[in-house]
């Protein structure tokens, strides 16, 4: 599979695919969070009320998403960046060696074909050069 997509694009799979699969607990979480504040500001959706304004309701509504659980969320959401992160280093390195790509970027020869079809102007070396 490597040979006919390239390791660049199997590495963009694993990416999305370890992505994918770790955000199940975040969300999970964060689904929790959300319930949790419509529980605790026990919303009632009544925009045809006369004794408060549009303004405070909206702000009642607000409440749902600015619950006291947030903060706690937003801290196991970093948390989670951060074991992300470890995690894709981790499987990155296992996969180079599963794969034997451990030096595939400097094994890659730039395209012999391609030419460019424009010229610029260097503004360091004050040269033409293709891109």
């Amino acid at each position: 599979l490597g040979i006919i997509l390239g390791k660049k694009l199997l590495f963009t799979f694993a990416w999305i695919e370890l992505y994918s699969t770790t955000l199940f607990w975040p969300t999970l979480i964060g689904i929790i969070v959300f319930i949790y504040g419509i529980a605790i500001n026990n919303i009632e959706v009544d925009l045809t009320s006369e004794d408060e304004s549009i303004q405070e309701q909206l702000y009642k509504n607000f409440r749902v998403f600015n619950n006291p659980a947030t903060p706690w969320f937003s801290l196991i959401l970093c948390l989670w960046g951060t074991i992300f992160v470890e995690q894709w280093k981790r499987q990155s390195n296992s996969l180079k060696y599963e794969w034997d790509v451990s030096n595939f970027e400097q094994l890659e020869p730039d395209r012999p074909q391609f030419y460019g079809s424009k010229t610029r102007k260097n503004p360091i070396t004050e040269e033409e050069e293709w891109y």
